[in-house]
């Protein structure tokens, strides 16, 4: 154990005579302490803060990232390009403690270092909100940004949407419609998926009724706002129609209405008391279409109105987002350090760099993904045609394991919107990024690094 504490505080001692690193840890905090002055927003003071923490822990996350993985690589191979790993591996220290050393010394660099800027942005974060502003902007403040609400989708009735989807699958087996390419599993997912989408769309004239289950007790009596996002699109009306759309939340005495006008393809919010909520912790909210020139109003299946109410405050979310940035730092540690073992400099890093890419497009890569499960039903019947298609995406699905998608395991825009980050994503995290990707990497690149011949035979 001393040895491997030794070799991690001298990847300390290293990181103060890294001036690259340096100047990249000095130019973030040049660029938080310039944010509040130089960052446009939509003149509200919840405008500009949102947008100041949004930019800024992207910034931070970055550089966090970048720094991880050039100072993991440039720690490990200098010291093997140098020559001073001949002095440790003639030694009693394994190369594995030599591995476990480094990673050891950049997860304690990454921390102090992460923990340093955390605390400067939130220093300058509660300083635009308490010296910016009217009063009443403040209070909004506090009310949409350093009030976390959990979010929660309209109950649905699984069993009413089985035997629906069933009577449907009985109705066209007997009309002789189903396809003969698909299983009944499959034929059966996609008319669930159609049904889903039908109980979303709204003609004109006609309501549509959501209920909220298990909302927290208390809620009722607790005198807080609760908001409702939603979505909408329109099937005859272009993008920037502004369509007339009524809601009701809550019945009889606690009735609370909203009218407003809103554009497809775009998320609104509004905010109502919590009295609305029924004394069994239910509550039903009506939607009434009214604009004949707005054709048929649909809301997505995902995500098209959510329910949100208080739960926790900003400062247990920013903890939580910090703590995630942090496991993601530690993932590409792991994996940088698993690159050093059989490549050279350049190259280590450029792959630790791309991975980093990879990640924060993941989710376009998972669109992409999506529409490749329709291979297995292709049109082509013969099989080599398809083994070009089926590789891709075989491909493309084992990469998920290697790439994480770092906008799912570090959610930077929760902490701006108000979102409740739950301990789940973390401990989701710890295992997924660290137990079981990082320990991999890590063995694996101590296997590697055990059966490497690191100097030259002399002839």
């Amino acid at each position: 154990m001393s040895a491997i504490l030794a070799i991690a505080f001298k990847v300390l001692q290293e990181a103060k005579k890294t001036k690259p690193a340096l100047l990249l840890f000095f130019f973030v905090i040049f660029l938080l302490f310039l944010f509040p002055f130089t960052l446009k927003s939509d003149g509200t003071l919840n405008g500009q803060i949102q947008l100041f923490i949004g930019y800024s822990l992207l910034i931070l996350s970055l550089a966090l990232y970048s720094n991880s993985i050039f100072f993991s690589v440039l720690s490990f191979t200098s010291e093997i390009k140098g020559k001073q790993f001949y002095l440790i591996d003639c030694k009693s220290i394994s190369r594995w403690q030599f591995f476990v050393g480094k990673f050891l010394g950049m997860a304690i660099l990454n921390f102090f270092a992460l923990v340093f800027m955390g605390l400067i942005l939130l220093f300058l974060i509660l300083y635009i909100k308490e010296t910016q502003g009217t009063a009443e902007e403040r209070a909004d403040v506090q009310e949409k940004i350093f009030t976390s609400y959990q979010g929660i989708e309209p109950h649905t009735s699984m069993e009413k949407l089985f035997s629906m989807v069933d009577k449907e699958y009985q109705k066209r087996k007997a009309e002789n419609r189903l396809p003969s390419n698909m299983s009944e599993e499959e034929i059966k997912s996609q008319i669930k998926s159609q049904i889903q989408q039908q109980l979303q769309v709204i003609p004109y004239g006609y309501q549509r009724i959501w209920h909220f289950h298990n909302l927290p007790s208390g809620l009722k009596s607790s005198q807080q706002k609760i908001k409702l996002r939603y979505k909408i699109f329109l099937s005859d009306a272009g993008s920037s129609f502004l369509c007339k759309v009524y809601w009701q939340a809550g019945k009889g005495t606690n009735l609370y209405a909203v009218e407003d006008k809103v554009k497809a393809g775009e998320y609104y919010e509004f905010t109502f008391p919590s009295d609305t909520v029924e004394e069994n912790n239910t509550l039903e909210v009506h939607f009434f279409h009214k604009d004949e020139k707005a054709g048929m109003i649909y809301f997505p299946i995902e995500k098209g109105i959510e329910l949100f109410y208080p739960y926790g405050s900003f400062y247990g979310n920013y903890i939580k987002t910090l703590l995630l940035v942090y496991l993601l730092s530690c993932f590409l540690v792991a994996l940088s350090l698993f690159a050093s073992t059989f490549l050279t400099f350049p190259i280590a890093v450029f792959l630790g760099l791309f991975i980093l890419f990879l990640g924060l497009i993941a989710p376009f890569l998972m669109e992409i993904s999506s529409l490749g499960q329709g291979i297995e039903n292709s049109e082509k019947e013969i099989l080599w045609e398809r083994i070009p298609d089926i590789l891709s995406y075989a491909i493309l699905q084992a990469s998920f394991f290697i790439i994480p998608d770092f906008f799912y395991y570090a959610p930077l825009e929760s902490l701006a919107l108000g979102r409740y980050m739950t301990w789940s994503i973390v401990g989701e995290s710890i295992l997924k990024l660290i137990l079981l990707r990082a320990t991999l990497f890590s063995i694996l690149g101590c296997f590697l690094f055990k059966h490497r011949e690191v100097g030259k035979p002399l002839l």
